[in-house]
């Protein structure tokens, strides 16, 4: 199965059921700094979310599950007949935010 991993709830195996109580015991456990993140960069993303696919990076940009990829929006801004619409169109992005880097965990 082919997994576009620009998306997000990209997964790459099936997950136990330990992991999936661990990951919604994080995810819940960091929902205040989600929202916070949320409000704050309110008009660049949809939503803020834990991250389970980041090691090193702190965060990550993805797109939302249904919309364009970045490279999709670049090539839309790039077609020679775009209307000014087109180019002008973004997308909002998914925010993922690796909650075991020091940076973030601080």
């Amino acid at each position: 199965k082919l997994v576009n991993l620009a998306k997000d709830k990209a997964t790459f195996f099936e997950k136990t059921n330990k992991e999936k109580k661990v990951e919604e015991a994080r995810t819940e456990a960091w929902k205040p700094f989600a929202d916070w993140m949320k409000k704050t960069l309110s008009n660049k993303i949809e939503k803020a979310q834990v991250s389970e696919r980041l090691e090193d990076a702190p965060v990550a940009l993805v797109a939302t599950s249904y919309g364009i990829t970045g490279n999709m929006q670049k090539i839309m801004a790039a077609q020679a007949l775009a209307q000014d619409s087109q180019t002008k169109q973004t997308a909002k992005r998914v925010l993922e935010f690796n909650v075991r880097h020091p940076i973030v965990d601080e």
